[in-house]
């Protein structure tokens, strides 16, 4: 192979790796915008949607950790926080404190998407840590990072609605 050849397919390589970078950040970018545009909530969103307000009456009332929720199944309540994960109602609860915004969608949507850039962030962090790279890290090594991490953070959300439709 002479010199200009090489030249010119690792220039293709190059263009190709980029080309492949920005389709990745536009695909990125459009997920986290389509909950705001859409009006997908998932499989059970709509039970989240009346918890949310539920939840922060709830700590405001006193109830640090809140269990039971009283307005749940039309008014005879449930044990809603038992089998849900109470983080995401702390945090909708904390965006609605420092927000001031009451409505039960925005605040979970917004939840939703600080939960997939801390998502992102955490396993960019994991994919750095050995064993999986050395301790001289390359700029290909940090772009196949924050492409794991993209991945990581975006993808299984997309394979759940797909799936769960």
């Amino acid at each position: 192979m002479s010199r200009s050849t090489e030249t010119v397919s690792s220039g293709a390589s190059a263009f190709l790796t980029r080309w492949w970078l920005w389709l990745l950040v536009v695909l990125a970018a459009l997920e986290l915008v389509a909950p705001f545009v859409a009006q997908s909530y998932g499989v059970d969103g709509h039970y989240h949607l009346t918890w949310i307000p539920q939840f922060g009456d709830l700590l405001r009332r006193g109830a640090l950790v809140p269990r039971w929720s009283p307005e749940a199944y039309f008014g005879f309540g449930g044990a809603t926080f038992y089998f849900y994960p109470p983080l995401a109602y702390y945090l909708t609860t904390a965006l609605r404190f420092v927000t001031s915004a009451s409505d039960a969608h925005t605040l979970y949507q917004a939840s939703a998407l600080l939960a997939t850039i801390a998502s992102g962030a955490a396993a960019y962090h994991l994919l750095g840590r050995k064993p999986f790279v050395t301790a001289h890290a390359t700029a290909s090594m940090r772009l196949q990072r924050l492409v794991g991490a993209a991945i990581y953070a975006l993808a299984p959300f997309r394979v759940a609605e797909v799936y769960s439709r």
